[in-house]
């Protein structure tokens, strides 16, 4: 387990200095702490703490936020002269002796609920715990605390795991913009994160999940860039319609970025109230189900809208 952990430490310092190089320097302690304690809070999301709203337990978001704030306490430790995780190791063992400014009462109701078998209420009082150990900038207790969360959600190997593909994520996004905000978290619906569990249920070593998960991002950010670039040709040749059509070039920059970026579906279509205070020409005949967009635009229906067809005399944009 201690070669891993320093594995881990020299993943983290690795990513660390990505982000910023001289990264000791211009971070604080107290900005990691403050980092889990707001990890803390995304944790207890994932678990059905509202007593008004039947929630079903996420337990793989929870693995996946008991990893990033595992990047977090790993930080801490790097900060730290003399690194000391004895405390880790006793709270992954739930060995109690000889802790020191560790409340016995913490330790006698976490024992309570156990022998209750309470297991939602267990991991969103221990990670209550972190928290407050991370408010108050201690870092054994966060240690001693996170290492019975981890005991108790899953074992510490699934974390390796979960941390060196979270790790290598988070390098993936750094490369693509994440800093800068060009990174788009969300893929095709599902969050990347979502991504990572699939790649990681679908592996065998640590080589295998860096090889196989740097693959499925790059499709999936290739996909992404073609996607881009097909919604930008669309509303181009929207806009471009529209201002032949009489809109000056504003007006019909924002009508082109309405109507060709994917809101609009079968099940959530264009209505005609909607398309006249776009300040378009609308009518509804009393026959015909054809929306005919050659300056114009007609429908059946006030209440819902059939397929536009977009009607032109110039060829490189003739189209429906």
């Amino acid at each position: 387990m201690k070669e891993k952990i320093n594995e881990c430490l020299k993943l983290q310092d690795e990513l660390n200095k990505k982000i910023d190089i001289n990264w000791k320097n211009i971070r604080t302690r107290e900005d990691f702490f403050r980092a889990i304690w707001l990890e803390c809070a995304e944790s207890v999301e994932s678990l059905p703490w509202k007593w008004w709203k039947k929630i079903e337990p996420d337990i793989e978001n929870l693995e996946i936020e008991l990893a990033d704030i595992f990047h977090f306490v790993l930080s801490l430790v790097l900060m730290e002269r003399n690194p000391d995780l004895s405390y880790f190791y006793k709270g992954l063992n739930k060995d109690f002796s000889d802790l020191k400014d560790i409340e016995g009462d913490y330790i006698n109701h976490y024992l309570a609920l156990k022998y209750k078998e309470e297991n939602t209420k267990i991991c969103i009082y221990l990670i209550e715990r972190v928290a407050e150990k991370a408010l108050r900038q201690d870092l054994n207790g966060v240690l001693f605390f996170f290492g019975i969360v981890v005991s108790e959600v899953f074992n510490f190997d699934k974390l390796y795991l979960l941390y060196i593909g979270k790790n290598i994520l988070n390098h993936i996004r750094q490369e693509k913009g994440y800093k800068s905000g060009n990174y788009q978290k969300v893929i095709g619906g599902l969050e990347d994160n979502k991504y990572l569990l699939k790649v990681i249920k679908e592996v065998n070593s640590k080589d295998e999940l860096e090889e196989k998960l740097r693959n499925v991002f790059n499709n999936l950010l290739v996909k992404i860039d073609m996607s881009k670039k097909a919604l930008k040709q669309m509303k181009d040749t929207v806009k471009e319609i529209l201002i032949k059509k009489g809109h000056n070039e504003e007006k019909a920059e924002l009508i082109a970025n309405e109507l060709s970026q994917g809101k609009w579906t079968h099940d959530y279509s264009l209505t005609y109230d909607y398309l006249k205070s776009l300040g378009l020409n609308v009518s509804t005949p009393n026959a015909g189900r054809s929306l005919c967009f050659d300056g114009s635009i007609s429908s059946t229906d006030r209440n819902s809208c059939c397929p536009i067809f977009i009607r032109t005399t110039d060829k490189k944009t003739r189209g429906n």
